[in-house]
């Protein structure tokens, strides 16, 4: 009897835990950390501003662009608006640089989280299944370094939800790679 028990629970624990193929697919994804989407092509887009400014992929043309996807609910994408803004202001002084926020959040939102953060840079806003699509299905935060050609050269998923951390983890790696970029 104990034996049908057991045997009967790790049957249901094995049916439970099983992973369908799209999810498998993600949590390898999430696995990944994003380094299978650099040197893809970013894909094509046309977002707008809430003051009606237009970005699309002729917008990369002799740019390097950074392009954060997340939303006001997401505690990692919290945690990160401060270096992101540091980040921002760093590298503002390039001719050839551009950053951008993708966010699916409503407009209401949007506007409350750029007073909230003092958020300086564009923010362009999206459907959920957009947003998932240009963000090559990531999940969030995920951060992307986009060349002029519209080439992904860095690309990172996830993130601490301590600030501090957070802040480090960008010095530490975006940093460099814009550095390269716009030189």
């Amino acid at each position: 009897m104990k034996f049908s028990i057991l045997f009967v629970s790790l049957i249901l624990a094995n049916e439970i835990l099983a992973q369908t193929p799209e999810e498998q697919r993600y949590l390898d994804t999430l696995r990944m950390g994003g380094a299978h989407v650099v040197a893809r092509q970013f894909p094509e887009f046309e977002l707008l501003t809430a003051k009606g400014k237009v970005y699309n992929n002729a917008s990369f043309k002799g740019r390097v662009t950074v392009i954060n996807f997340g939303f006001q609910a997401c505690a990692p994408c919290i945690a990160e608006k401060a270096a992101l803004n540091n980040l921002f202001e760093d590298f503002i002084i390039y001719d050839r640089f551009q950053f951008l926020y993708i966010t699916y959040d409503d407009y209401k939102t949007i506007n409350k989280s750029i007073q909230l953060h003092n958020i300086k840079y564009p923010v362009l806003r999206t459907t959920l299944d957009s947003c998932s699509l240009l963000n090559f299905k990531q999940g969030y935060p995920t951060t992307m370094i986009i060349d002029s050609m519209g080439t992904v050269k860095y690309c990172v998923v996830g993130g601490p939800v301590d600030p501090l951390k957070a802040r480090k983890a960008i010095l530490e790696t975006m940093y460099p790679v814009l550095i390269k970029e716009l030189k």
